[in-house]
Formats: C-alpha cells, sequence, structure tokens
C-alpha cells in the first residue's frame, strides 16, 4: 500500500523522530510505498518527497512583531501545509496517511487536507500535546488543568517556556483544533502505553478507535553468552529538569556504589554541574555531552544498568527500549509508561518519582543484581519491542482502518 508518513521534523532530533524513520524503513522493506511530508530544514535526511515540504519556520529567537504575527498564524493553521498537503495527495493517491508530531510547525490544518480528499488517518500520539499545550503536563505532576478544552491555563500560568507569546499561541492553537474537531478526523489512534491511551480518553477520544502499541526500535543481534564487564550506570536524554537528574545526584550521594555516565545536554546542565561541584561528586559522576549513534550505543552497552528517574509522566520513553536492546537493565520512575515496559525484578525495577532514599535503595540493589538480568532484558526486546513485529501490529491497524473507511 502507499503511506504517507507526516512529522514536522525531518532529521532525528528524538523519539518521535526515531520512529517516523525506523517505521518508513521497515514499511518499504516490506513492499510498501513510503512517502514523506514535513517541514524544510537545513538539517533534514535527504527525501525524494521534499518538494512538498512547507517552508522553515523558526519559533524562537529574536523577531520583528510582523514576524511574530506570521508565526503565530502559521502556529494556529497552516494554509500552507494544508495546499502542499493536498497537492501531494493528489499526485501519489495514498492509501492513508499517518501522522506523528505536528504541533505548531504543520498545525491540524493536515486533517483537513485528508478529509477533503477522502484519505483515512491514522495518528500516533507521542506527548500529550493534544490536551496540554506544554507537552510535558507539568512538572512533578500529571497536571490536567487544559484537559477537555481549557487551554486558557496554558496561557494564564505561561506553561510554555514562561513566555506570554508561545503560551498564548499553544492556547489559540488548542482551541481552533477543538474547534476544527480534529479528534473526529482521526480514524485511528496508536498510543504507545496504556497510561496515554487513558488521558486521551479522559479527554473525549472515542476509546473504540484507539490502539495501544508500545513503541519499538531496530534490535540488533547480540551474543548474549558474554557479556562485557560494566563498571558504571548511565543516565541517557535530555538534561531538563522533568528527568529527575538532581534527585538521581541526591540519591548518589546517600550511598556509595560505582560511577554514573550522564550523557547529553539541556538546560539543566548548569545545575547539575553546579550540584556535582558542591557535592564533590566528580569521582562519582562523569559528565559526556551528547551523544547519538554508534557512540551512544556503545555507552549504553557498556552500561550495568540505566536509570530513567523521570519526575513528569513520560509516555512511552525510547530510553527502557533502547537499554533493553543492549541487554541492560533499567530503574525507573513509577510513573505514566515507565511501569508498562518494566517487569520488576526481571527486566529492572521501579521507585516512587521523586523519593530520593527510594531510589539509593534501588540502584544500590541494582548494583549487584543487575548482571543477572541482562539476557532478560534482551530476550524482552526481540520479543516485545522489535520494529519487525511491530510493523506487522501497524499494517494490522492500516488495513482495518482501510476496510472500514471504504464502508462510511
Amino acid at each position: 500500500m502507499k503511506i504517507i508518513l507526516i512529522n514536522k521534523f525531518h532529521y532525528r532530533r528524538g523519539g518521535a523522530e526515531t520512529y517516523y524513520f525506523d517505521l518508513g524503513e521497515v514499511l518499504a522493506q516490506h513492499g510498501h510505498e513510503v512517502h514523506y511530508f514535513s517541514m524544510d530544514d537545513k538539517q533534514n535526511e535527504p527525501a525524494i518527497d521534499e518538494k512538498y515540504f512547507v517552508s522553515h519556520q523558526e519559533y524562537v529567537g529574536a523577531k520583528t512583531p510582523l514576524e511574530k504575527i506570521r508565526a503565530l498564524s502559521k502556529t494556529i493553521y497552516s494554509n500552507e501545509a494544508k495546499q502542499k498537503l493536498k497537492k501531494m495527495i493528489i499526485d501519489i493517491k495514498p492509501d492513508l496517511i499517518h501522522i506523528n508530531n505536528y504541533h505548531r510547525q504543520l498545525s491540524c490544518s493536515i486533517f483537513d487536507a485528508a478529509k477533503e480528499l477522502r484519505v483515512p488517518v491514522i495518528m500516533t500520539a507521542h506527548d500529550a500535546t493534544n490536551i496540554c499545550p506544554q507537552i510535558y503536563m507539568h512538572y512533578q505532576e500529571c497536571c490536567t488543568q487544559c484537559s477537555t478544552g481549557k487551554y486558557y491555563h496554558c496561557l494564564l500560568g505561561r506553561c510554555i517556556k514562561g513566555s506570554l507569546s508561545m503560551s498564548l499561541a499553544g492556547t489559540i492553537e488548542g482551541y481552533v483544533s477543538k474547534f476544527k474537531q480534529v479528534y473526529d478526523k482521526i480514524d485511528c489512534l496508536i498510543v504507545p502505553s496504556g497510561y496515554i491511551a487513558d488521558v486521551y480518553e479522559k479527554d473525549g477520544f472515542d476509546k473504540k478507535k484507539i490502539r495501544v502499541m508500545h513503541n519499538a526500535k531496530r534490535i540488533n543481534k547480540i551474543n548474549v553468552e558474554s557479556w562485557p564487564e560494566r563498571k558504571y550506570m548511565i543516565f541517557f536524554g535530555r538534561l531538563s529538569r522533568e528527568k529527575g537528574i538532581i534527585t538521581l545526584l541526591q540519591a548518589i550521594t546517600k550511598i556509595n556504589t560505582i560511577p554514573i555516565y550522564i550523557v547529553g545536554e539541556g538546560p539543566e546542565e548548569s545545575n547539575i554541574k553546579n550540584f556535582i561541584a558542591e557535592h564533590r561528586l566528580s569521582e562519582k559522576v562523569k559528565l559526556i555531552g551528547y551523544k547519538n549513534g554508534h557512540e551512544l550505543t556503545d555507552l549504553i552497552f557498556g552500561s550495568r544498568f540505566a536509570v530513567i528517574p523521570s519526575q513528569t509522566p513520560e509516555n512511552c520513553p525510547y530510553g527502557v527500549i533502547e537499554a533493553f536492546a543492549c541487554g541492560v537493565p533499567v530503574v525507573g520512575s513509577a510513573l505514566g509508561g515507565i511501569p508498562e515496559l518494566i517487569t520488576e525484578g526481571e527486566t529492572g525495577w521501579t521507585f516512587s518519582a521523586g523519593d530520593v532514599q527510594a531510589l539509593a535503595s534501588v540502584l544500590k540493589m541494582a548494583e549487584s543484581k543487575a548482571p543477572m538480568l541482562y539476557g532478560n532484558c534482551y530476550r524482552t526486546a526481540c520479543e516485545q519491542f522489535s520494529m519487525e513485529h511491530y510493523c506487522e501490529k501497524v499494517v494490522h491497524a492500516y488495513e482495518e482502518v482501510i476496510k472500514n473507511y471504504g464502508v462510511q
């Protein structure tokens, strides 16, 4: 079948982009014709469909009042995205479109493009942006003030990066999506966790159209009979407040344990460095900086266990799956979709989010017990989280939607 995959970024930026590219590659390997629709950017991967991409739009940095107005209008409803997607649909004649992240850069206008040309729409909800314009649903607790359409809370709280203009844009975008009845234009919503399925259902999405499918990735072959000597634990990801890195460092101060490698970059980096200096942790904590690709995989593979101490509910963090794919157990906070991925005592352990003492206890236990779980973790990755198996489930969903669409 012909499929148009849609995502606002066409380069490997985060979990949604990993999903977008990996799914496209596996679908193509299984004989499907895959096309891509996105935004033009100098970092983009090569794409034969780039002539349809919307023009680049920068939403941060200095802008004149006129530029801000233009950016706001495109955020709310991009006529350019609608017309270019309609042209692409007319030219390619896809069986369906599969939407990933679209807010801000593409806008909800793309749903109208598909529906006006009677093309089925599948969407994967990588986050809760349809419900919470701020995406993360706030630090340490699941804020639901914007649910069921009360988006004005985003503006009142300046929830998007503390910016009045950005929060206004997110608020208006939310109301426009509600007015345009975006939920009714999605024929199947793929959600990566039961947690986010419940969030969407409570927000009014039709439960019958929701399919829970945990994220997946390409799994490389590993010799499970021989594991390296692993002498450190690892955190990898964005260094931001909601990731709970300071809580992790606080736990480190309470125990004598193996070193931790912190891999990534982000706005919390200076606070992390200050904490390390103040508590004299330079011998126990190593800041690696940003890594990706083989460099990141090698660092994960060399670790005894990974730590995901998130303090905001996460959907289905790729970090857990990436660790399992390297035969590495995970210590994760019992929040959002994380507990759905970890089998206690078999592929890792969970702890109460934000509880420093509980985390310290689990870290100490994991130091000695993690090597016994290496094989379990790798087998779990192969059996539950491989992109090949995931592709089969997605294609089944595609076929079901196309069949049902034909009788509407």
